[in-house]
């Protein structure tokens, strides 16, 4: 058993008891759901990133790279989501942060789609020199 087994496993089992301290201590406030959403997003990452170590094969490496990009995508949008309530409570003008959070998904739907034509057709890949 190798270190990044146990790590990954000590991640996912972190992550997956704050989602259970988040359930029984939310107040119905949309920050607790970004926040959910993110730690589930990490968690299942996680288990992928185990699954992957414990054996390689085409389907633990897209399952991995999808939640990766998935799990990046949920954080970026909690800190935004975050960022944008601090800026509205300020009463300043939200400004370009306000286009943040839509640029930050489109280019992470952007990368899932492309990963999952990476799928589709396998000769994508060694456009990007991976």
């Amino acid at each position: 058993m190798s270190i990044g087994i146990v790590g990954y496993a000590i991640s996912a089992s972190l992550f997956l008891l704050f989602c259970v301290l988040l359930l029984t201590s939310w107040r119905g406030r949309i920050e607790g759901t970004y926040l959910l959403v993110a730690s589930v997003t990490s968690a299942c990452w996680a288990l992928s990133a185990v699954a992957f170590q414990l054996q390689e094969s085409a389907l633990t490496i897209a399952t991995y790279q999808i939640f990766e990009i998935a799990k990046n995508l949920a954080w970026f949008g909690f800190l935004f989501h975050l960022l944008k309530t601090l800026k509205a409570a300020a009463g300043t003008d939200s400004g370009l942060l306000g286009y943040a959070p839509s640029f930050v998904f489109t280019v992470s739907a952007s990368l899932v789609g492309m990963e999952l034509l990476a799928q589709v057709f396998p000769t994508i890949r060694g456009w990007g020199g991976y």
